[in-house]
């Protein structure tokens, strides 16, 4: 059963096992966890971690399935994600708000973003890879640039609020009291097992993709696109698929990430920065692994969201001395973080997830010999 829920593609490391098993376990209590354990001051940035945790995971994912598993280089992946954050914000701001229009906007973003990437992979797979990477950067500033241009619908820089747009049950404050213990006043949980829930049938689905038939393919072009070629498989036909499934799942993330931000802004979904971070997911956690997005989203994730409140805890506490105060400053998190990426880079150079299981393939292996 389980063989067949995975497609085989078990983890292949007891190590990796356990972390995938502990972040399974946290995201799905974490309303819980924040409650039982009293998380007072922390209750939002846990909770916005718990989210973004899941909403990356489908973004890393869907861009390991292009850059791990068919060698495309894409930095156009953003505009997707932006796509769906604001045609929610768009209808929901035009419509007044409800379950149909959320629906609709969902599926009117997955529609339009494959359509789009439909037409960048007609355009741009003419090319070589170097040249498509450009494309799709032109189309990311292009896009940028229409959204600034058409502000009186997308809001501009200062992008889209749509709180009061939001349908009641996603909006209302719920409260769930069993025997007194548990008391989730103030937690949008419906709203939070809703992404929960879509992030993991989403996963799964794009575990079993790359695990298919059509994944073997995937993996062949990455491999020597030549040689598929010669054995009756076209490769232009087969990226064209895995880009419009790709980009189509980076704008269903963008919705469910508007949906719990309650707003679509620039800042939050089409930068460099965020392209960037994806990027960083994907090499740490594993290229061509889908369970390295996991592992990447979690280190960024907790690195960008704790790290940052760590350094301002310190410098709270009064340390003066001047070159240390300008080290722990909070907005030197991103030295810490690009020196994390590269002594990941060099001691695990295939990712994380590809060193536990070459660690764990040579533990066998020794095992097997003695």
């Amino acid at each position: 059963m389980l063989n067949k829920l995975l497609s085989g593609d078990y983890p292949r490391s007891r190590v990796l096992s356990g972390m995938l098993i502990v972040v399974l376990f946290i995201l799905t209590f974490m309303p819980f966890i924040v409650e039982v354990f009293g998380i007072e001051n922390g209750r939002q940035l846990a909770m916005d971690s718990a989210v973004k945790i899941c909403i990356f995971i489908l973004l890393a994912a869907s861009y390991d399935m292009l850059l791990g598993y068919t060698a495309v280089i894409s930095f156009a992946h953003t505009v997707f994600f932006a796509i769906g954050a604001y045609s929610v914000g768009i209808m929901l701001n035009y419509t007044g708000g409800s379950w149909i229009a959320l629906i609709g906007a969902i599926i009117i973003g997955i529609v339009f973003s494959a359509v789009l990437a439909l037409i960048i992979a007609l355009v741009g797979l003419r090319v070589r890879t170097l040249f498509f990477t450009m494309i799709t950067l032109a189309v990311a500033a292009g896009f940028l640039f229409f959204l600034v241009k058409l502000s009186e619908y997308t809001g501009g820089l200062d992008g889209l609020n749509f709180d009061e747009g939001i349908p009641d049950l996603l909006a209302k404050k719920w409260i769930l009291v069993g025997d007194g213990d548990v008391n989730l006043s103030g937690i949008r949980y419906v709203a939070y097992y809703g992404i929960f829930f879509i992030t993991a049938i989403v996963f799964w689905f794009m575990l079993r993709m790359v695990n298919s038939p059509l994944g073997r393919v995937l993996q062949a072009i990455r491999e020597n696109e030549f040689r598929t070629l010669a054995i009756g498989f076209k490769p232009v036909i087969y990226k064209m698929i895995v880009i419009v499934i790709a980009c189509s799942i980076a704008s269903l993330a963008g919705s469910l990430y508007a949906i719990w931000l309650r707003s679509a802004v620039p800042n939050s979904y089409l930068t460099l920065n965020i392209m960037i971070a994806v990027l960083i997911m994907v090499v740490v956690g594993g290229m061509g692994t889908i369970y390295g997005s996991v592992i990447g989203a979690v280190i960024m994730t907790l690195m960008e969201n704790y790290l940052r409140a760590g350094l301002d805890s310190l410098i709270g506490e009064g340390i003066d001395i001047p070159v240390i105060h300008e080290l722990i400053h909070a907005d030197r998190w991103l030295m810490y973080l690009g020196i994390m990426y590269v002594l990941c880079v060099y001691f695990f150079n295939i990712g994380v997830v590809g060193q536990l299981r070459v660690m764990a393939a040579e533990k066998l292996l020794k095992k097997s010999q003695a």
